[in-house]
C-alpha cells in the first residue's frame, strides 16, 4: 500500500475523534494523543487484501459446482474450461501488479517473481521393492529407473485395448486354430497319439516348449504392427502401439532427470 494510501487512512481514523465533557486539559491532551497513536497503528497494519481471482472467476467456479452437482458432464467440461482461462488471465494479472509495485517501490524484481515460483517437495528418501529404505539419491534413482522401465515394458496390462484387439484377432483367425478361450483338445490328442507312437516303434522324440511371452519379446515391432494392419486392427490402436515403442518417459525426482525407454519387455 502506497504511503499516500496510508495517509488518507489515517486521516480518515483521526476524524473520528470526539470532545469530551472533560474540563481537565491534561487528561484531554493524553486522550487525542492515544488515540492518534490508535489511528496510525490500525492505519500501518492495513493491508490491500485483494483476491487473487476476480468475482468473475469465482462465479464460474460456483457455476461449475453446481453443474457436476446435477450430473450435468457437458457443461461441467464448458465450464471446467472456462474456469481454467479465467484463473489463468487473473493470476497473469496478479503477477504483472505485483512486479509493477516492486519496481515501483524499488525493491528486487528477482526476489518478486521468485514468489510465483512452482516449488516441489524434495523426495529424502524412498523404500525399495525389498521393504528396505535408502536415502542415497543414487540408489533412488536406480528405483526409478528399475520400477519405470519394467512398468513400461510390452506386459503391462491395457484390459481395453487387449479386450478390443483380442475379438477382432479371433475373429480373423482359422478354424483350426485355437483361439483365447477355445478348447485345444484337439491338439492335446494329438500330441499323446505322437508320444504313444514313439514308444511303441522305439523312434526317438523330441518335444519343445516355448515360453510364449519371452518368444514374441524378440518379435521386430515392424513386423508386429504389419500384421495388425494385415489383421484389420483399426488405425488408432496401430498408431498407439507404434507410438508406444518410439517414446521414453522422464522423471524428474532431483536436478538430474531419469529417462526410460518405452520399449519391449520379458
Amino acid at each position: 500500500m502506497s504511503t499516500h494510501t496510508i495517509h488518507d487512512h489515517f486521516a480518515s481514523l483521526a476524524s473520528l475523534w470526539e470532545d469530551s465533557v472533560n474540563d481537565n486539559i491534561d487528561e484531554e491532551y493524553d486522550r487525542l494523543v492515544e488515540h492518534l497513536h490508535d489511528c496510525a497503528r490500525r492505519a500501518e497494519s492495513l493491508k490491500d487484501v485483494k483476491k487473487r481471482l476476480s468475482s468473475k472467476t469465482l462465479e464460474l467456479i460456483r457455476q461449475r459446482g453446481i453443474a457436476r452437482a446435477t450430473g450435468s458432464h457437458q457443461q461441467t467440461s464448458e465450464l471446467a474450461k472456462l474456469c481454467r482461462e479465467a484463473i489463468k488471465e487473473d493470476l497473469k494479472e496478479r503477477r504483472a501488479a505485483v512486479m509493477y509495485k516492486a519496481a515501483e517501490a524499488g525493491k528486487s524484481i528477482r526476489k518478486a517473481r521468485r514468489n510465483f515460483a512452482n516449488y516441489k517437495t524434495e523426495m529424502t528418501s524412498l523404500r525399495r521393492p525389498d521393504e528396505t529404505v535408502t536415502a542415497s539419491r543414487r540408489a533412488m534413482e536406480k528405483v526409478i529407473y528399475d520400477f519405470y522401465s519394467d512398468l513400461s515394458h510390452s506386459h503391462v496390462y491395457m484390459p481395453p485395448c487387449h479386450l478390443r484387439i483380442g475379438r477382432i484377432l479371433d475373429v480373423g483367425q482359422p478354424c483350426e486354430q485355437a483361439g483365447r478361450g477355445l478348447s485345444t483338445i484337439d491338439h492335446i490328442h494329438t500330441v499323446t497319439k505322437l508320444i504313444e507312437v514313439s514308444r511303441e516303434y522305439k523312434m526317438p522324440l523330441c518335444l519343445t516348449f516355448i515360453d510364449l511371452k519371452k518368444d514374441f519379446d524378440t518379435v521386430e515391432t515392424v513386423a508386429v504392427i504389419e500384421a495388425l494392419g494385415n489383421q484389420g486392427i483399426p488405425t488408432q490402436y496401430v498408431r498407439m502401439l507404434r507410438e508406444l515403442h518410439n517414446f521414453t518417459t522422464r522423471i524428474s525426482p532431483f536436478y538430474k532427470e531419469v529417462i526410460t525407454n518405452v520399449k519391449r519387455g520379458v
